[in-house]
């Protein structure tokens, strides 16, 4: 398990030399630091007392700084990008700014301290141009309390699906006025992924926007055909919207609704 250095651009990065992930023997201890086997203390600091840091990464360069202004994803950056110009695909691989040292549990939401692995996770973006702009992101995994081994919650990745939340966003408010397949086609999607997305943001949708208060209520039913038959629908009056469905249209069905 490792414990977070006071800056996170200290930490160690995917792939670097300075241990193996995960797996690494925490055999130096100096005052109660912390370091990966190979590092010796007397290489970080130039006295046998104080405080000890790993490494820091090298400073971003200018077209670094372009690229991650470009980007815009907030308390990440650009430390390396490919440019395939015969594909039309950008490539960029994104790091945590040296400010961004706060990590919270996916599972549970709860901020935690211990990291036991990164990795990286390739995300498609929204488009530069011509461009198709696919992001690798290093992540941790962390050691939550109540959770176990778990990833890290980054809002920029609102699911498991490889995806930002921005583009994610983009296809659903693309699917409010066009047919799904003309979606499909616009981001060179399957029919199916961009459903999937579109129920994804429908929910936060649903979940942030506030809800009218429930002064009048209307009560329908619609009929399905022979084999389901009935679905009973509940309505706010004063806004129009439904609130609530139901199977059948039976006096238990309503029950169910003033109960739950």
């Amino acid at each position: 398990m490792w414990k977070i250095p006071r800056r996170l651009r200290d930490f160690p990065s995917a792939g670097d030399t300075v241990g193996k992930v995960p797996g690494l023997d925490f055999s130096h201890r100096v005052h109660g630091a912390t370091f990966p086997q190979g590092i010796c203390p007397a290489h970080l600091s130039g006295h046998s007392g104080g405080q000890f840091r790993l490494p820091r990464l090298s400073l971003m360069t200018e077209p670094e700084k372009a690229w991650t202004k470009i980007l815009g994803w907030p308390g990440y950056r650009v430390y390396k990008h490919e440019i395939n110009e015969k594909g039309k695909r950008l490539k960029l691989w994104v790091r945590r700014k040296a400010g961004n040292q706060k990590l919270v549990c996916r599972g549970c939401g709860q901020r935690v301290q211990d990291i036991r692995e990164i990795y990286e996770r390739e995300v498609r973006d929204l488009p530069w141009g011509e461009y198709a702009v696919t992001v690798v992101i290093e992540l941790y995994r962390v050691d939550c309390p109540r959770c176990g081994v778990k990833a890290e919650k980054v809002n920029l990745l609102p699911s498991k699906a490889p995806f930002s939340k921005r583009f994610e966003e983009a296809v659903g408010q693309a699917c409010e006025s066009a047919p799904l397949r003309r979606v499909a086609r616009q981001f060179q999607l399957a029919e199916r992924t961009v459903r999937a997305i579109d129920v994804r943001y429908l929910k936060r949708w649903a979940a942030r926007r506030r809800k009218p208060a429930l002064r009048q209520m209307g009560v329908d039913e619609i009929y399905l055909g022979k084999s389901q038959k009935f679905l009973t629908v509940v309505s706010n009056l004063e806004s129009g919207e439904p609130v609530w469905f139901g199977w059948e249209r039976k006096q238990a069905t309503l029950d169910h609704f003033f109960y739950s």
